[in-house]
């Protein structure tokens, strides 16, 4: 029967795992091995006492002199809990996982973090609930995509509330409140505004001021009126003035 020595490199694959302590030497070293192929190794020199349990499949359990463990699983390792579960780590805590994790709760999931929180992806990101998703910050909120940024709203209506002011989306209707003022700033390009179909409406308590350092042109059909620095041009097959 041939035995593997835990303290070889190549016996432990992860070397995140530390190996056995350093044993002390004969006689205070009692080890033992069984047909099982496990084996048992007990250090009883004073100051170094500790005991592992191990197998010749490279799995083994240590408890150190200092207080510490060890522990390598050389295969699949399975943990039921018919009860309750209480892990407490009083620091750090380092969980590397080599493949797939799954996690599953049929109740409630509750995760509190006492400083900074930072969360990864390497792939595609989904996040998915079957009832309201609330996200609340205290410090303000910042979101910043170097692709598209898409929101999708197929049922329901969409709200977006800043300080009493509003934006809101429902049945197919945008209303906009804006307690203050309201600006918008297009350094190129064009700003153009369509209906197919419907009104046009454009009311104030106050004056309206349209600008231009080129012209403005007014048309309905054929007919303009077109403003610039040179003048005012009628193009008009027909020119009414009323005096109400």
């Amino acid at each position: 029967m041939s035995f593997i020595n835990p303290n070889d490199p190549a016996a432990n694959s992860n070397q995140r795992i530390p190996p056995l302590s350093l044993p002390s030497e004969y006689p205070y070293v009692e080890f033992s091995q069984y047909r099982d192929g496990s084996w048992e190794r007990r250090d009883v020199f004073h100051g170094n006492e500790g005991v592992a349990h191990g197998h010749i499949t490279g799995t083994y359990v240590e408890h150190a002199s200092d207080g510490g463990g060890r522990q390598l699983i050389a295969n699949n390792f399975h943990h039921y809990t018919t009860g309750g579960h209480t892990e407490t780590v009083d620091k750090n805590q380092h969980n590397k996982v080599g493949g797939s994790v799954v996690d599953q709760h049929t109740q409630d999931h509750y995760t509190e973090h006492g400083g900074d929180k930072i969360h990864v992806v390497a792939g595609e990101g989904i996040n998915a609930y079957n009832g309201v998703n609330f996200t609340h910050s205290t410090a303000g909120h910042h979101h910043s995509s170097s692709g598209d940024h898409v929101s999708d709203f197929n049922d329901g209506n969409h709200h977006h509330n800043v300080a009493g002011d509003s934006v809101k989306f429902i049945g197919g209707t945008k209303y906009e409140c804006i307690s203050k003022e309201k600006g918008t700033y297009l350094p190129t390009g064009n700003y153009d505004i369509r209906l197919d179909s419907g009104k046009f409406q454009l009311s104030t308590g106050s004056d309206i001021i349209i600008k231009s350092s080129t012209s403005i042109t007014l048309q309905v059909g054929n007919q303009q009126i077109i403003i610039s620095p040179s003048g005012i041009v009628i193009n008009a097959s027909n020119v009414s003035i009323n005096q109400v």
